[in-house]
C-alpha cells in the first residue's frame, strides 16, 4: 500500500521501516512538541528545546560513504535554510537514523550535530541521549498501523494549529482602549486649558521634567508618554495602538500586556532623564510603539516558524526609521526609541507569554532584578 501526496510528488512505502520511523516522527509530534518542517524527509522543528531544535529521523540508507556524503549535504541545505529563511545560527541537529550499518564513532561529525542508530529497537532503551533529553521514547508505544499512521499525524498537526491559534487570538484589549481614551484625553485636556487661560494646563502634572521630580512627581516617569502636543503623532499612536497594540495584547493577555507597557514606560523615562540634558522630556507615545516591537520580535524568537516573514518585513522597515532618526532626530529621540525597543524586548522576556515555553523562570526573574537595578540607577543618576 502507498501513501502519496495529494501533489503526488512523492511516496512513502508501506514496509517496516517506514512504519518504525514514522512512529517515532508520531513520538516527537506527541510527547516532544515538535512539528512538521519537512514531512518528505521526516525533518521536525522545536526552535524553543532544551537540547535540539532539529530531529531528522533519517531512513535512508546509511551504509557507506557515499550516503554519508548524501545526508552531510542535506544538513547544509537545511542550515542555509534556516539561516536565510529563519535567521537561526549553530541549531543543534539530532540525526535518527533508522537504516544504518556504520560506526558513527568513525565518522566526522559536524558541529552541533549528533548520531544516533536506533536501527535496533534495543537502541531505544540504552542509547545515552535518548535516556537523558527523551526519556519517554523507551516506554513509547511505537506499534501504530501504517494505515492509521497518517490520520494521527494530521489530528497531532491539527491540533498544534488550534493551540497555537488559541495563543495568538485572546480576546483582550482593554488595555489599548484605556491608553486611546488617556492619550486623547491628556490632549483634548491641553488644548482646552490653552483655549481658557484660568485653566491649567495638564501637562505641567503629567510631562517628565527636571522640575517635577524635584518636587517628587515620580508618576510622571509613567505618565509623561501619555501627552503628545502633536496632533499627527496621536494619530499615528492610535493607529499603530489600535492595529498592532492590539494583537500583541492578544497574544500577551491584558494583564502582562500592561506590564510590559508600565515597565517600559518607566524604563525609558528613567533613561531619558538620566542621561538628556534637556529640562523637559514630552517625548509622547512614539517610543512605546517601538516597544511594540521589542514585544513582537520576542514572540517572533517563540513562534519564528509561523512568523518569520513579518518579523523580516519589521527588521528592515526599524532599520530605515533608525536610519531617519539618526539623519534626522536628535540625540534624545534616539534614546528613548532605543530604550524602548530594548525594554520591550526584554520585559516580554520578564513577564512571557501564556502556554509559551518562555524560559527559565530564575532567568526571567534575574532579568527584572537588573531592569529595575538600571531604573534605580538613571533616576539616581539624573537627580545628581
Amino acid at each position: 500500500m502507498n501513501m502519496k501526496r495529494m501533489s503526488s510528488s512523492f511516496v512513502i512505502e508501506n514496509t517496516e521501516l517506514e512504519n518504525y520511523s514514522l512512529n517515532l516522527v508520531h513520538y516527537f509530534l506527541d510527547k516532544e512538541e515538535y512539528t512538521i518542517f519537512n514531512f518528505e524527509e521526516k525533518i521536525l522543528e522545536n526552535f524553543n528545546h532544551d537540547y535540539y531544535n532539529i530531529v531528522y529521523i533519517y531512513s535512508a540508507p546509511l551504509i557507506n560513504d557515499v550516503n554519508i556524503d548524501t545526508l552531510l549535504d542535506k544538513l547544509n541545505i537545511i542550515k542555509k535554510r534556516l539561516r536565510k529563511n529563519f535567521f537561526l545560527f549553530n541549531q543543534r541537529f539530532l540525526i535518527v537514523a533508522t537504516n544504518c550499518s556504520l560506526d558513527f564513532s568513525k565518522i566526522d561529525i559536524p558541529k552541533n550535530v549528533d548520531f544516533i542508530n536506533v536501527t535496533e529497537k534495543e537502541n531505544l532503551y540504552t542509547n545515552d541521549i535518548i535516556k537523558q533529553v527523551y526519556p519517554d521514547l523507551s516506554d513509547y508505544p511505537l506499534n501504530i498501523s501504517f494505515q492509521a499512521l497518517p490520520i494521527k499525524l494530521n489530528a497531532l498537526s491539527v491540533a498544534y494549529a488550534k493551540k497555537i491559534s488559541s495563543i495568538f487570538n485572546k480576546k483582550q484589549y482593554t488595555v489599548n482602549i484605556v491608553l486611546s481614551i488617556l492619550i486623547v484625553s491628556a490632549y483634548c485636556l491641553s488644548l482646552y486649558s490653552s483655549i481658557f487661560h484660568n485653566i491649567p494646563n495638564i501637562s505641567s502634572y503629567i510631562v517628565l521634567t527636571r522640575e517635577n521630580i524635584d518636587k517628587h512627581y515620580f508618576h510622571t516617569l509613567l505618565t509623561n508618554n501619555l501627552y503628545d502636543y502633536n496632533l499627527f503623532s496621536i494619530v499615528i499612536s492610535l493607529f499603530l495602538i489600535l492595529s498592532f497594540g492590539i494583537r500583541l495584547e492578544k497574544i500577551y493577555g491584558s494583564i502582562r500586556y500592561l506590564g510590559i507597557i508600565l515597565m517600559t514606560m518607566l524604563f525609558t523615562n528613567s533613561i531619558l532623564f538620566a542621561f538628556s540634558n534637556y529640562q523637559t522630556y514630552p517625548v509622547g507615545f512614539t517610543p512605546i510603539v517601538y516597544t511594540f516591537v521589542g514585544s513582537f520580535i520576542y514572540v517572533v524568537i517563540l513562534y519564528r516558524r509561523f512568523l518569520a516573514n513579518s518579523f523580516k518585513r519589521i527588521l528592515y522597515f526599524n532599520m530605515f526609521l533608525f536610519f531617519m532618526i539618526l539623519v534626522l532626530g536628535d540625540s534624545w529621540s534616539l534614546i528613548s526609541l532605543v530604550a524602548a525597543l530594548l525594554a520591550g524586548f526584554a520585559c516580554s522576556f520578564i513577564v512571557g507569554i501564556p502556554k509559551a515555553k518562555n524560559g527559565n523562570m530564575k532567568h526571567r526573574l534575574l532579568a527584572l532584578i537588573f531592569v529595575g537595578i538600571l531604573i534605580l540607577l538613571s533616576i539616581s543618576i539624573g537627580l545628581k
